[in-house]
């Protein structure tokens, strides 16, 4: 029942999405449409593209600084890992909250404390929230005479009081009791206990006071990269408006696409781009171009998450060199290592070329090392003082995305260990079979002895030749 509510819920998001866009592309000239993107001037357009990106370094700096504070020590590379991850998924899923989603599952799974992890999420996008109501406050403050329109001033309540409530409900405990209490029905469970860490969390961080400023100038900051981005986009298309206007309008416009009625805001942005920016005396065509050239950003920043989405095997070596099925395939008996190698790459084992492969070797390399062979692709460590074991322990204690990460190994420790971790296991077995292609000549072969054959023969005899006296 609950993954039919799931897939309805995603069918009515993607619904939304559609019919805005369809609506939207009946109330404009898409002639003129493409002809205004196809006119853009790109040097403009890459300098807005790059001015994107720093939203999302600054919300990355912002989220590791958060787990600094709640004693989460990682590397950067995981934590881009997972928060790429995130930006990935929040292209498919509800807003922006569906990466946030994404990003706590993976980290909690590493750190094996989710608590902790869902807290600083959930804190960071309260930041940002703050920080996008900060701006939208001091731009129209700055704005008012050059925008007099009631529907901004509204829109601007309703951001405002909404984080007056949410500030409220967090941090003070009159009200934090009450919407506890609100919140006792048994669909209410994941918000109320959702609340209640975050309210937790907070009073935690009011002993982390530089922490919490440098978050609300950071927040600030990521909310001042959007209309910055649209203001540098309208002038790649040959657009003149007073930069005021984007900052009026953009905060708003982020406040209403954190909905989560819309697949990663599609169509609900562009059409609030359209009726916002119509009040500066923007027309449909040149706002819906400006909308739709975020959106490509958005989708190439997107898509360049998705390549911390590939796969990572960390393969115990010398647990396959020593297997049967090794043995029977390998023709090089002077180096195992090197023929391990081979049959990696040439039989492609690992799928597809873009999967990272780690193999772990016990001890030193030798001098005419295995390394000189490998790939782009292909890492090769010797676990030196340690055991082979352990190095494959300490590479998961240190990796990226483990739930994208597969351990082949038939050793039973490493095998716990790497699921209690969250990656997938192989067995070596399986590890061969997952790719052997049974047409390839040089697949593992199959052997069977003289007596074997013999007697499937006599076998055979028996019941394709019986004997004359029986028929």
């Amino acid at each position: 029942m609950k993954f039919f509510k799931k897939i309805v819920s995603l069918l009515f998001r993607v619904a939304i999405s559609v019919i805005l866009l369809f609506f939207l592309f009946q109330q404009v000239d898409r002639k003129s449409l493409l002809g205004i993107i196809k006119n853009a001037r790109l040097d403009l357009l890459l300098f807005a593209f790059i001015i994107f990106f720093f939203s999302y370094l600054f919300c990355l700096l912002r989220w590791e600084m958060l787990l600094k504070a709640v004693k989460i020590h990682l590397s950067l590379k995981r934590i881009v890992m997972s928060f790429a991850g995130g930006v990935f998924f929040s292209l498919f899923l509800p807003s922006t909250i569906g990466g946030d989603l994404v990003r706590s599952i993976d980290l909690a799974v590493h750190t094996r404390r989710p608590r902790e992890v869902v807290a600083t999420v959930l804190l960071d996008r309260l930041s940002g929230y703050i920080g996008l109501v900060i701006l939208a406050l001091l731009s129209l403050l700055f704005g008012w005479k050059l925008m007099k329109d009631k529907s901004i001033l509204l829109s601007v309540v309703i951001i405002t009081a909404l984080l007056v409530v949410i500030l409220l409900a967090l941090f003070n405990r009159f009200i934090y009791f009450r919407v506890n209490r609100l919140l006792h029905s048994p669909t209410a469970g994941r918000l109320r206990a959702a609340i209640k860490n975050l309210h937790q969390e907070i009073h935690y961080f009011r002993h982390h006071q530089k922490v919490i400023v440098n978050n609300l100038i950071l927040s600030v900051l990521i909310q001042m990269v959007t209309p910055l981005t649209f203001f540098v986009i309208a002038l790649s298309l040959g657009i003149k408006l007073n930069i005021a206007y984007f900052f009026i309008f953009l905060p708003i416009i982020g406040a209403i696409t954190l909905l989560p009625i819309s697949i990663g805001g599609l169509g609900l942005r562009d059409a609030t781009v359209i009726f916002f920016f119509a009040k500066a005396g923007l027309g449909k065509d040149m706002a819906f171009a400006m909308s739709l050239l975020n959106f490509v950003f958005i989708l190439i920043y997107g898509a360049l998450g998705a390549l911390s989405m590939s796969l990572q095997y960390v393969i115990d070596a010398y647990n396959i060199i020593h297997h049967s099925i090794f043995n029977r395939s390998n023709k090089d008996t002077q180096d195992p290592r090197q023929a391990l190698l081979r049959l990696i790459q040439e039989k492609r084992l690992t799928g597809s070329p873009k999967n990272k492969v780690i193999l772990v070797f016990d001890g030193y390399p030798a001098c005419a090392s295995v390394e000189s062979q490998k790939s782009d692709n292909i890492s090769i460590i010797f676990s030196r003082k340690i055991s082979a074991d352990d190095k494959i322990r300490q590479i998961l204690d240190e990796s990226g995305n483990l739930k994208n990460t597969v351990v082949v190994s038939d050793d039973k420790e490493v095998k716990f260990f790497a699921r209690a971790c969250g990656a997938r296991v192989l067995g070596v077995a399986e590890f061969a079979a997952e790719k052997e292609k049974p047409q390839d000549k040089d697949a593992f072969e199959f052997k069977l002895s003289y007596s074997q054959m013999h007697r499937i023969n006599q076998e055979l005899k028996k019941i394709w030749l019986p004997d004359k006296a029986t028929s």
